[in-house]
């Protein structure tokens, strides 16, 4: 299997040994593309556990992403079944493990790897009204890339004590790093609504991989259309012979 490498994944290999050897758990990530802000620790903090319990295998991120993978695909086929029932949620999930390149994106140990999975997951907790998880969840989206912020409306729908419990915590790192970190990604939006979104990289593979699942669930809702509308032509034409025949 052919695993990419490039120098950002290093950033987080070296960060999750500092950890390690020198307990220095960092309170920000990488460098964003906005370049005064960064991507939050959790990809580091998911690195720790795995590279301790491997003695630092170069590997054992990737078999790491792989379990994540596994529990994407079983997840991803239990939203899409209570959103549009069972054989929606088998076509569509046919189609997200059949995906080259969402495939490419899941083997590679990078800090966007798990936003597939933790997105799936936030809106499972949403339409099963685990208010504490909806928050944490949609926190730890924020760590992992600045963009998930546009699910941030979503939250309006279970606004409470729980989930906003859940939503501090998920966020705890940029919190204590200052309210610039926390909300500087509005700032920059701000800015360039007035100023225009020329050259901010808005097709980054990054933003990409944000923006599947919720492709995925459009897909998703055509095919259910498409589905019930063949099971109505069905019907039709079954009547029509029944009736030819009498």
């Amino acid at each position: 299997m052919n695993i990419p490498y490039f120098d950002d994944m290093g950033w987080f290999y070296q960060s999750a040994r500092d950890a390690l050897l020198n307990a220095h758990f960092p309170l920000l990530g990488i460098t964003a593309s906005i370049v005064w802000l960064h991507q939050g620790p959790l990809w580091t903090y998911m690195l720790v556990p795995a590279f301790w319990l491997s003695n630092f295998h170069p590997l054992s991120p990737v078999v790491l992403i792989i379990f994540l993978n596994i529990f994407l695909i079983s997840n991803f086929y239990y939203l899409i079944s209570i959103m549009f029932g069972k054989n929606t949620a088998l076509l569509s999930t046919i189609v997200l493990v059949l995906n080259p390149w969402l495939m490419m994106h899941l083997r590679t140990p990078y800090h966007t790897a798990p936003i597939p999975l933790f997105e799936v997951i936030f809106l499972l907790s949403f339409l099963k009204r685990r208010d504490f998880l909806t928050g944490l969840f949609l926190g730890l989206l924020y760590q992992l890339h600045l963009l998930t912020f546009i699910f941030w409306p979503l939250i309006i729908f279970r606004l409470n004590k729980k989930s906003i419990l859940g939503f501090l915590l998920g966020i705890l790192p940029f919190l204590i790093s200052g309210p610039t970190q926390t909300l500087g990604i509005f700032i920059w939006l701000i800015k360039h609504i007035f100023e225009g979104f020329g050259g901010t990289g808005l097709a980054s593979e990054a933003y990409r991989v944000v923006l599947f699942i919720p492709a995925m669930i459009l897909l998703s809702f055509l095919t259910h259309k498409l589905l019930k509308l063949l099971k109505m032509l069905k019907s039709y034409y079954a009547n029509r012979n029944n009736l030819n025949q009498k």
